[in-house]
């Protein structure tokens, strides 16, 4: 895969970083693999979870933060084939649009015209380059009693991030 030098310069960085260069981003988004599970419509290639698995094992092999980026943008891309046919249009209208996401739910009550929610969610893997965010939340009810449970995709432009991830054990602490 002709992307394994760039990420394999920028991999120990992206470790300290705590994030991919914005170099190994631009390689990505070049490459076309932030286009593998969306729709053909919107530029998308619309490939199936076998290729996806491939690319990101094969960008693993030089950097498996990115294999794991790639792989979580693909599966956010898919969720959001599942939305409306004006939510697609606005997500996908970006056809190198980059969802980032979580599980976690925080909370979420209803409005005039959707849902707002609002909350602290744990990190998603691609946030800083992402473009959208893919969280989860829970509508509580008058009374604030859990109710519903939705994903919700959000422009990342609407949301804070907050730097408070950290992976992995210090090198130094694995010596004996």
């Amino acid at each position: 895969m002709e992307l394994q030098p760039l990420l394999r310069k920028h991999a120990a960085a992206g470790e300290v970083n705590r994030e991919q260069a914005d170099e190994v981003i631009d390689g990505l988004t070049a490459a076309g693999l932030f286009r593998l599970m969306k729709p053909s419509r919107f530029g998308g290639y619309e490939g199936g979870l076998r290729t996806l698995l491939e690319v990101a094992e094969a960008l693993g092999e030089a950097d498996g933060s990115t294999g794991w980026v790639v792989a979580v943008a693909a599966a956010g891309a898919l969720a959001a084939t599942r939305g409306s046919e004006q939510a697609q249009e606005e997500i996908f209208g970006d056809p190198d649009a980059r969802i980032a996401g979580t599980g976690m739910p925080a909370t979420a009550r209803r409005v005039d015209g959707g849902l707002r929610i609002s909350g602290r969610w744990g990190y998603a893997s691609g946030s800083p380059h992402a473009t959208w965010s893919a969280l989860a939340a829970a509508v509580t009810d008058e009374a604030g009693q859990p109710g519903d449970a939705y994903f919700c995709l959000v422009p990342a432009s609407q949301l804070q991030l907050e730097n408070t991830w950290r992976t992995g054990v210090p090198l130094e602490s694995c010596a004996s």
